[in-house]
C-alpha cells in the first residue's frame, strides 16, 4: 500500500506540478477615475474605442484574427425576460449584482459555454464604456486559459462625464493545434516517471 502510495504521489507530481498557476484577479483604468477588474485574468490593455478584432489583435498579437464570440448590449437577449439583469449572447451569458447597462457602477458575474474551449485556445473578455472627456473607453483581459465563470467590476468615479457600461464581448482565437514540442516533452517526462514509479513499486513487492 505504502508503494502504491508513493507512486501515485510521484505521477501527480510529474504531471501536474509543471503546469500548475494560480490565476488572480487584474485591475486596470485610471485610478480613482475609470477602474476595472476582471477575475481570473492575465493581462488588461486600456484604450479610447469601441474596441473591435484589430483592437484585440493589436493588444494580443497572434497569428489568426480574434473572433467575436459573444456581444452582449442593450440589444441582446434577456432569458428571463426580468427587465435586464441577465443578458446572453454566443458563448457569454452575464448575471448583473450590482448596477445594469448604461450605470457609472457596475458588478457582475460572467460564465462562458460549454463547447468554446474545445473551438478556441484564448480568450479575451473586453468592455466598452461610454466616452464623455475621461479615460479609458474600454478595457481588453486576456482572460485565464481553461476559465468558464468570473466576476467583473467596473467605476467611473467623477460625477458626470459619461463612463455608463455599453457592452461585453468574448473574443475567441486559436482553434485547438497539434501540441508544440514542449507540451511533447512535458507528457514524455510524464511517461518517464510513470515507469520510474512501476519500477520502485516493482521492487519494493519483492
Amino acid at each position: 500500500m505504502k508503494a502504491m502510495n508513493k507512486f501515485t504521489s510521484l505521477v501527480l507530481a510529474c504531471l501536474i506540478l509543471p503546469g500548475f498557476a494560480l490565476a488572480d484577479p487584474v485591475t486596470c483604468g485610471s485610478i480613482g477615475i475609470r477602474e476595472g477588474t476582471l477575475d481570473p485574468a492575465d493581462l488588461c490593455r486600456i484604450g479610447n474605442n469601441n474596441p473591435d478584432a484589430d483592437d484585440i489583435g493589436d493588444y494580443y498579437t497572434r497569428e489568426q484574427a480574434w473572433e467575436d464570440a459573444g456581444h452582449i448590449d442593450e440589444d441582446a437577449e434577456d432569458p428571463d425576460g426580468d427587465g435586464g439583469v441577465d443578458y446572453a449572447d454566443g458563448f457569454l451569458s452575464i448575471v448583473f449584482t450590482s448596477g445594469w447597462l448604461n450605470s457609472q457602477h457596475v458588478e457582475l458575474t460572467w460564465t462562458i459555454a460549454d463547447g468554446f474551449w474545445d473551438m478556441f485556445t484564448e480568450a479575451v473578455i473586453s468592455i466598452h464604456v461610454g466616452h464623455g472627456r475621461y479615460d479609458p473607453d474600454h478595457f481588453a483581459w486576456l482572460i485565464t486559459p481553461g476559465a468558464t465563470s468570473g466576476t467583473l467590476v467596473y467605476n467611473h468615479w467623477p460625477r458626470g462625464g459619461g463612463g455608463g457600461f455599453s457592452n461585453i464581448v468574448l473574443w475567441g482565437n486559436g482553434p485547438i493545434s497539434v501540441p508544440e514540442p514542449g507540451t511533447l516533452a512535458l507528457l514524455g517526462a510524464g511517461l518517464i516517471c510513470i515507469g520510474l514509479g512501476r519500477r520502485r513499486s516493482r521492487k519494493s513487492d519483492s
